[in-house]
């Protein structure tokens, strides 16, 4: 474990380390919305495909059993998808607590020039995290790295993660 900068390091000040949180919160509010965008069309793309399972059904131009499995599977990658508003209000949760985080320590005129208050700040925001998407995200920004390039990395990471998700054809259904 490192240790914080001090107050008269050179690499160090209250600006840099407020810019960087502030970077945090909007990381981790853009990607909630992205993956709340991808399965909500997730989610209505599903209710369709059921709606036209039972209009078929109810015209008997589809065998019921087969309808009735089509269904079945439709209902259960709806509740997978729905899991995403879990992770929405960690995400939010999170943004949340450490915003209030930088506003103590912004609002102590003590706090705000102290290395080691933000340090422990920092960490205690990272320890919050559940999602390991979070604390690469924290990490990455903490080193200073830019915004927009984080936000590549998590999109592709994230789309990797979905494809995997898809050609796992498994049962099991994990709920948060």
């Amino acid at each position: 474990m490192s240790t914080a900068p001090r107050l008269n390091d050179e690499d160090w000040n209250h600006l840099e380390q407020t810019l960087k949180m502030l970077s945090l919160a909007i990381a981790q509010i853009e990607t909630a919305l992205h993956e709340g965008d991808l399965e909500s069309a997730n989610i209505a793309s599903t209710f369709i495909e059921i709606n036209a399972q039972v209009k078929q059904l109810s015209r008997n131009e589809i065998d019921a059993q087969s309808a009735c499995k089509n269904i079945e599977n439709q209902t259960m990658n709806a509740v997978i998808a729905f899991q995403f508003y879990d992770r929405l209000s960690q995400r939010v949760d999170h943004v949340q607590n450490g915003l209030r985080k930088m506003v103590d320590i912004i609002g102590d005129h003590k706090a705000i020039s102290d290395p080691e208050k933000w340090k422990r700040s920092q960490d205690d925001i990272k320890a919050s995290y559940t999602m390991e998407a979070e604390r690469l995200m924290f990490d990455r920004i903490m080193q200073g790295e830019e915004l927009e390039e984080v936000l590549k990395i998590y999109r592709h990471n994230f789309a990797a993660s979905q494809e995997g998700e898809e050609q796992d054809s498994g049962d099991i259904i994990e709920l948060f």
